[in-house]
């Protein structure tokens, strides 16, 4: 079957890309890099897929990425939160070396509160794979402009897209 944009379920695998982290403004967490979890792009190839990624016929590979991070952040009146970003890849799974950055870091979210809320806020950084090695990760900062009142839960989440073959 060839879902053609009309199943985009089929045509995607969504995997965790990063555990929930917290940032509290000027203290743990905050303007703090945070690594993402090595993803093996080529056990996405694999038919039959797992309870994380999608069955796929055939060899396929994914040409490319996005990441989507989730953050909920507690922000006092007229204070806010920003997060940038990049995207790496590396053969190896713990990152050890011979990384290649393949999105610079770039602002992903920027936002000031007015009137001292809880917001849940979206961010996304995608590249294409074309070049990639086996492991791919992101890497975030958030950065609170409180000082020690405000936090920030952020997760992260990778869809995967653009089959050479769709089922």
């Amino acid at each position: 079957m060839y879902s053609m944009g009309k199943d985009i379920q089929s045509e995607l695998a969504v995997v965790p890309a990063a555990p929930k982290s917290t940032a509290t403004a000027g203290g743990s967490g905050d303007a703090t890099l945070v690594h993402g979890t090595a993803i093996d792009t080529t056990a996405l190839l694999t038919p039959g897929g797992s309870a994380q990624t999608p069955a796929i016929e055939g060899n396929c590979r994914y040409n490319s990425v996005m990441f989507i991070l989730d953050v909920t952040a507690t922000l006092a009146d007229t204070k806010g939160i920003g997060v940038t970003a990049s995207i790496e890849t590396c053969a190896a799974s713990n990152f050890s070396s011979g990384v290649v950055t393949l999105v610079a870091t770039e602002t992903i979210i920027s936002y000031t509160d007015s009137g001292g809320n809880t917001q849940q806020l979206t961010g996304k950084i995608g590249c294409s794979l074309d070049g990639a090695l086996q492991f791919v990760r992101v890497s975030y900062t958030p950065d609170l402009t409180a000082s020690g009142t405000d936090v920030a839960d952020l997760q992260a989440c990778a869809v995967f897209g653009g089959a050479n073959e769709y089922p």
